[in-house]
């Protein structure tokens, strides 16, 4: 199971800086920051992780898309706001 999710991290990350890199050579966004953007997004996401792991929880992507979509029917107008 490891090896199958290294590759994938590995392929979301390729796939992620080559958009960066065609997006910047292509003049839609600063070719620095387009070749930047997966390593900074991987940055987050392990910092994200290294902050779950020292509260001793795992990722539930059944709670994130929940709290997300809470929020967001909170924050359009005539939401539950109380």
């Amino acid at each position: 199971m490891g090896i199958v999710l290294a590759l994938f991290f590995f392929l979301l990350y390729y796939s992620i800086f080559s958009l960066g890199l065609s997006i910047g050579e292509g003049g839609g966004m600063p070719p620095v920051i387009g070749l930047w953007s997966g390593n900074i997004l991987f940055a987050f996401a392990g910092v994200i992780g290294l902050r779950m792991t020292a509260k001793e929880r795992t990722p539930s992507l059944a709670s994130l898309l929940r709290h997300a979509l809470f929020r967001r029917k909170k924050a359009l107008p005539g939401g539950n706001s109380r």
